[in-house]
């Protein structure tokens, strides 16, 4: 277990910043969690990844709890700035609450970067605790921008967002501004609960 309590910003994983490889890596029950701070990145293997991830195995739980401002949390990693996470599995359940929350079953949010081949069976959870903030949630990823790219990946777990402001949910991503996706399938359960003014879902 790894647990992040205080400062501005966390980084939370078995590695908090990756820039360079990591692969052929199973990590089982694994228990990550962060409260308390302002900006949090948290992932079963890494914080923020700018470099690869490949062939990795996860399970546990990743958690990121009472975020003042902006939490990114995903079962591998939780934000990808650029790079690439390929042929992953994740058995990890997501949790996500407070704040303005970036929630997915591999990564909470990418810049730019491809995610190939890999496969979500966990459960993945959004509580805005009732704040103003908005909530993306996704199966693979919680926010896409536009370098994003998704092939040959499944989602087979469920989400469960509540509370929040305005709740974006996907089978594969929360909000997709722009990229691509290709050969990707989403069979999972979306469920939104208690949302305060709107909620956006897709398969």
């Amino acid at each position: 277990a790894k647990k992040s309590t205080s400062g501005s910003s966390a980084y939370g994983g078995l590695f908090g910043y990756s820039a360079g490889t990591v692969k052929n890596l199973k990590i089982e029950d694994i228990e990550i969690i962060s409260e308390n701070t302002k900006w949090s990145y948290v992932g079963a293997v890494t914080g923020v990844n700018i470099g690869t991830i490949e062939n990795c195995y996860v399970s546990g739980t990743v958690k990121n709890s009472g975020i003042e401002i902006a939490a990114y949390t995903g079962g591998i990693a939780g934000q990808m700035q650029k790079g690439k996470i390929s042929k992953c599995v994740s058995f990890a359940n997501v949790y996500n609450a407070r704040g303005e929350l970036y929630t997915g079953g591999i990564v909470g949010y990418i810049e730019k970067g491809t995610v190939s081949e890999c496969a979500v069976y966990s459960s993945i959870f959004a509580n805005g605790k009732d704040t103003t903030m908005d909530s993306y949630t996704g199966g693979i990823c919680g926010f896409s921008r536009e370098g994003a790219e998704y092939t040959d990946c499944l989602f087979a777990g469920g989400i469960i967002a509540e509370k929040c402001a305005n709740a974006y949910l996907g089978g594969v991503s929360g909000k997709l501004i722009g990229g691509k996706v290709e050969r990707t399938v989403a069979t999972g359960s979306i469920m939104p609960s208690e949302i305060i003014s709107h909620t956006y879902i897709g398969g």
